[in-house]
């Protein structure tokens, strides 16, 4: 189990789901696995500035928005509106709780 122990690990992995957020042991570790132990969400964590990630589109706003969400969740805030279900994106900019990211044509 991919638990973090204080006592074993000087790093942890937080989980990004929202409803979660536990600890998780680093990568670095044999205790270590890709899916959070209590949830069981991917550990993908946050996208790099420079990034190629496939979203789900899961809202356009009135401004000509789409918001699509990583498969880890991250929200990234795209350039232009989509009525398309997937997308390939750029990552632009990242902070701690969302992005910006351009369509890759």
């Amino acid at each position: 189990m991919g638990r973090y122990h204080a006592t074993r690990h000087d790093t942890s992995i937080k989980c990004e789901n929202s409803r979660c957020g536990v600890l998780n042991a680093p990568d670095t570790s044999p205790e270590y696995d890709p899916e959070c132990w209590r949830c069981g969400e991917p550990l993908d964590g946050k996208p790099e500035v420079g990034d190629v990630v496939s979203v789900d589109i899961v809202d356009v706003s009135d401004g000509g928005v789409s918001v699509g969400k990583t498969d880890g969740g991250f929200v990234l805030f795209l350039d232009r509106e989509l009525s398309t279900i997937e997308a390939e994106v750029r990552v632009t900019e990242v902070s701690d709780t969302a992005g910006q990211a351009t369509v890759v044509d």
